[in-house]
């Protein structure tokens, strides 16, 4: 398993997110772990611009994962 570094902003706390084989995080999850979180986001670069990440068919997040890139709860 991979591990990644997630912000949560609303309650300035930092997380592990432990990222399954495939590059796949169920989104139940989330739902389970941060009630109120709908998402995730990441900054693309040093201009402020953001990238949502989308669930895939089964309702997970799947991407490429990059352990020096902070995600962020939306």
């Amino acid at each position: 398993m991979n591990s990644v570094r997630l912000f949560d902003e609303s309650k300035q706390a930092w997380y592990t997110l432990m990222v399954r084989p495939g590059n796949i995080r169920q989104s139940d999850y989330f739902r389970a772990i941060f009630l109120y979180s709908t998402g995730l986001k990441y900054k693309v670069n040093d201009e402020n611009d953001f990238t949502s990440i989308p669930k895939n068919d089964a309702g997970g997040y799947e991407w490429d994962w990059t352990a020096n890139i902070i995600y962020e709860l939306i």
